[in-house]
């Protein structure tokens, strides 16, 4: 048969909830007489916003992840065992601080180099 299944067919091998279920158990019972809708209707709400929060640090933080991979050989470990793998992390980790370091500094320094060269060009474009 090619295309898609009519509604009343059944998969051949696929097993449906239906089947593995007995409608008569205490839980099924149960389960039928619960309102689903307020659930669905109070938990999406809040399951919404901490996804979007999730998703948000999560954004953060894969770019530097990445980073780390690439940049200060993360992708393999060449160092035994356990300690091993948290020694290779920590000097990523150390060599990503140090990187940030001096880019701040650099940045500093040309500052005050153009101060001290250019002052009143700086005070001009300040005001």
């Amino acid at each position: 048969m090619i295309g898609k299944l009519q509604q009343n067919e059944r998969e051949l091998f696929r097993t449906r909830l239906e089947d593995l279920i007995n409608p008569h158990h205490e839980l099924a019972l149960l389960a039928n007489k619960i309102d689903w809708t307020y659930f669905e209707n109070e938990f999406t709400a809040y399951q919404k916003r901490s996804k979007r929060k999730k998703c948000r640090a999560r954004a953060a933080i894969e770019p530097i992840i990445g980073h780390l991979k690439t940049d200060f050989r993360m992708q393999q470990n060449y160092l035994w065992g356990e300690k091993g793998v948290k020694i290779n992390a920590f000097m990523a980790a150390t060599a990503w601080n140090l990187k940030k370091l001096m880019k701040k500094l650099k940045e500093d320094f040309l500052f005050l180099i153009f101060q001290r060269f250019f002052p009143k060009k700086l005070n001009y474009l300040a005001a």
